[in-house]
């Protein structure tokens, strides 16, 4: 049998040039820019396969890119601001995937409700996997799109916050 070649970059404090010239990452800096923006107007295929699967720390499973891509408008729509504060970012390719390479993100992620009745976010650690390939023609950014994503958070302690402001977290 013959032996698998892996690679394995750690970067200890998020994004920089270095993270910046390899393409998987850079596309995975634009996606978190565009998910801190609040602004996902864009089509789901810019950022997700159709059929990519996203599985969440709830234990729910969203199937297809158009799914996940609802979710997400849903889940941040209480939100008028939110930042996710790189602390640590892995890139690992290896001849395991079927496709693509696999993107760890150790990150807190501040978020801010609408209804804040206090100047302060809700800061919650969440470790983020996302495996990107190499997109369809014509769609993608930067020619890649995420194709499985997992998220390990404490879904528990945002909905305690918003719960605190006053709201309801879908």
């Amino acid at each position: 049998m013959p032996a698998t070649i892996s690679t394995c970059f750690t970067f200890e404090s998020g994004y920089n040039t270095e993270t910046r010239d390899i393409p998987e990452l850079r596309f995975i800096e634009a996606y978190a820019a565009k998910v801190d923006s609040l602004n996902l107007s864009d089509n789901f295929d810019v950022w997700y396969g159709t059929l990519a699967i996203f599985e969440n720390a709830d234990g729910v499973i969203y199937n297809g890119g158009q799914q996940i891509w609802q979710w997400m408008h849903a889940i941040f729509a209480p939100f008028s601001a939110m930042k996710h504060i790189v602390h640590k970012v892995r890139f690992i390719k290896d001849g395991v995937l079927d496709e693509g390479v696999l993107i760890e993100m150790e990150c807190t992620t501040q978020f801010w409700p609408k209804s804040l009745l206090k100047p302060a976010s809700i800061d919650v650690r969440r470790f983020l996997s996302f495996v990107v390939a190499k997109a369809e023609p014509g769609k993608g950014t930067y020619g890649y799109w995420i194709v499985h994503a997992m998220a390990w958070w404490d879904t528990a302690v945002l909905a305690r916050g918003l719960k605190n402001e006053g709201s309801n977290m879908p």
